[in-house]
């Protein structure tokens, strides 16, 4: 099992996880950044599709992972396919939220929504969220 990371964003989430030593699959749609990621980051799995689809999550192993994680430039993207996740068997989902109001909304509903954890990264960096302390590591 490994985590995905869906509709990445940016590498560096991946470069951390990579520190840890754990595997990591990203999804991702645009062919450019595709090209990008498989040059940056060899030892991940860069698939390129849409993974707000479920037919791709479910094809691409979504309810084998450990966790899926989303990190789309939509907060609501974000957490739709974090709820798609949970139903489609994720055991941890993990989403990026960055609108301030909108994050503490979240962070109150986070066990109705079925995130693991949501993450606003102008708060904190991906490093401090993924630390052992989340046990990702151990999922």
């Amino acid at each position: 099992s490994t985590p995905m990371i869906r509709e990445a964003e940016s590498c560096q989430l991946a470069l951390e996880l990579a520190r840890m030593h754990i595997h990591s699959t990203i999804i991702e749609r645009d062919p450019a950044r595709c090209r990008v990621m498989k040059t940056l980051l060899p030892e991940a799995t860069i698939i390129c599709a849409d993974g707000t689809k479920p037919d791709v999550l479910r094809e691409e192993g979504l309810p084998e992972a450990d966790a899926l994680v989303t990190l789309t430039e939509s907060d609501e993207t974000n957490l739709i396919s974090c709820m798609v996740g949970r139903k489609l068997g994720a055991t941890h989902t993990i989403a990026r939220v960055r609108d301030e109001e909108y994050y503490q909304d979240v962070v109150l509903l986070q066990d109705e929504l079925g995130l693991s954890l949501s993450i606003n990264p102008e708060r904190t960096s991906a490093k401090e969220e993924y630390t052992p302390d989340f046990h990702l590591q151990g999922i």
